[in-house]
């Protein structure tokens, strides 16, 4: 879900066997994100997925994943396509910040707390 500053909800992303796509939000006539679904879905799951389960999925192909401790690091044919600060921790979910050189966006990711508030 993708929500405004003051928790209006301007789309929510759906991934399913049919691929992703964004659900409308709560305000009617908002102009379309400048952004692909699947492009979205990709970057969410760079920040979301474990290391290991990341570094599997690239195997053999041209992308590769990596941490240093402070940052994971995400490589398409040698180059650095995004960087994720601090570097994700599922046991300690914090905001992240998504530097995707390749799309020339930055995204903030901020968990929501248990009772379902930002």
């Amino acid at each position: 879900m993708l929500v405004t500053p003051y928790g209006q909800r301007l789309t929510t992303l759906v991934r399913d066997a049919d691929g992703a796509q964004f659900e409308a939000g709560d305000a009617p006539g908002e102009p379309p994100l400048p952004i692909p679904p699947a492009w979205l879905a990709s970057r969410l799951e760079w920040s979301l997925w474990p290391l290991d389960a990341l570094q599997h999925v690239f195997k053999g192909s041209a992308w590769r994943a990596s941490e240093d401790g402070a940052s994971r690091e995400i490589f398409y044919h040698g180059k650095l396509a995004a960087r994720i600060t601090p570097a994700p921790d599922r046991n300690h979910p914090q905001t992240l910040t998504l530097d995707d050189r390749q799309g020339d966006y930055r995204l903030t990711i901020t968990p929501f707390e248990e009772n379902g508030d930002p």
